[in-house]
């Protein structure tokens, strides 16, 4: 009988037809060590590529801007970075049963503060909560459809509106057409109904990542910058409480008052040479707003507010005389309709200490106007257009 060592090699390792040889891949653990589980050996690979990507997320979008931390997430932003800070906390404290809202551009966005508003009302005793929805450079032509298309819930018992004559007048359709329609073709307004899942799982990719965050402020960013080092400072207005009331831009409260006072001498009173004229679509898109609101059993008021001067065509004499003859027509035939020019009865009391610009109140702006508005607003408030029904 032939030894093993002697048996031919195909009777020595015995495997089906056709299977290749078996093939150690590791070599056998060292005596004494016990070997890694598969499964935990691939989550630790996982584990070690994800810090590895998150790392180097954070080196390049710190490469990239100023403040890597602070935005707007690409899902949720909006046609400005204000917006999209403002819209985020409503979206927060929509449930909560306001009595009011402003609505209006820029002039209301920073010159109007709901909690020094309604604390002026509840002196007067009336009980008020409200919220300051205004955005920057819209004008009339935005409201209604912000509200039927976004907003989607009953009006409030009163919206208040901040006007001046860009707001109404022909020649700034164009602008206030294009401020409205990148609102609505903004990522922010389409995902307004993703679901809670869907939202929740991008909120966190968001975070984890930076640059996936701001994928859409990585657009504001050209090859020059990279190469000289210059990072993005989106430098943007806050959040100043829990009611919308926005503060002006460092930059902006940073410009000298002896500036503003040089400049209102040359700008404030100005003639002018092109007369006011109402543009149709603004006129029926206040109309729309005011039956939306007098729908659901509210009123709408319109007020102005203080400028120390404005340097845009809307700012001299002329414009401000046509649009208050208009105002006192577009009353007298709108049913319900109020307007209070408090900005124009007030603007003398105020001085460049009051102001960030020419035409933007800064906080101690703001806190005087605010207060003056709830007693200016409160007869109108309490008259029959408010009350009936």
């Amino acid at each position: 009988m032939a030894s093993v060592s002697e048996r031919p090699a195909a009777a020595r390792v015995r495997r089906p037809p056709g299977r290749p040889p078996l093939v150690k891949l590791c070599p056998p653990p060292p005596p004494g060590r016990r070997r890694v589980p598969a499964r935990l050996a691939c989550l630790i690979y996982m584990l070690v590529l994800i810090a590895a990507a998150v790392g180097l997320d954070r080196l390049i979008a710190g490469r990239l801007f100023a403040d890597p931390g602070t935005y707007v997430p690409a899902f949720r932003s909006f046609q400005d970075y204000d917006v999209g800070v403002k819209l985020n906390q409503f979206r927060q404290v929509e449930n909560e049963r306001y009595s009011g809202f402003f609505v209006g551009n820029s002039r209301t966005m920073f010159g109007v503060n709901p909690a020094v508003f309604d604390a002026g009302l509840r002196r007067r005793s009336v009980a008020s909560h409200t919220y300051n929805l205004a955005q920057e450079s819209v004008d009339v032509q935005f409201w209604q459809p912000f509200f039927t298309r976004y907003y989607q819930r009953p009006p409030p018992h009163y919206v208040f509106l901040g006007l001046l004559p860009r707001d109404l007048d022909v020649g700034y359709t164009p602008l206030g057409e294009k401020f409205m329609d990148a609102f609505f073709a903004s990522a922010g307004f389409q995902s307004r109904d993703m679901s809670p899942i869907n939202r929740a799982a991008e909120e966190a990719l968001s975070k984890l990542f930076i640059l996936h965050g701001r994928i859409s402020d990585t657009r504001l960013i050209t090859l020059s910058d990279i190469l000289h080092g210059r990072k993005l400072n989106l430098e943007q207005a806050r959040l100043a409480n829990q009611q919308g009331w926005m503060q002006l831009p460092t930059s902006v409260q940073d410009i000298s008052k002896a500036f503003l006072a040089s400049e209102a001498r040359r700008l404030a009173h100005r003639p002018g040479r092109q007369p006011f004229a109402l543009g149709h679509p603004q006129e029926r898109s206040l109309i729309a707003l005011n039956s939306w609101v007098r729908r659901g059993h509210g009123c709408l008021i319109l007020y102005t507010t203080p400028l120390l001067y404005d340097e845009e065509p809307w700012g001299t004499e002329l414009m401000r005389r046509g649009f208050d003859v208009t105002m006192r027509r577009l009353v007298s035939q709108i049913p319900g309709l109020q307007f209070v020019d408090i900005g124009g009865r007030t603007q003398s009391g105020y001085t460049p200490a009051d102001f960030g610009d020419g035409d933007h109140l800064d906080g101690r702006g703001a806190t005087k106007f605010s207060a003056a508005l709830a007693g200016a607003l409160a007869p109108a408030m309490r008259s029959s257009a408010c009350t009936a029904g």
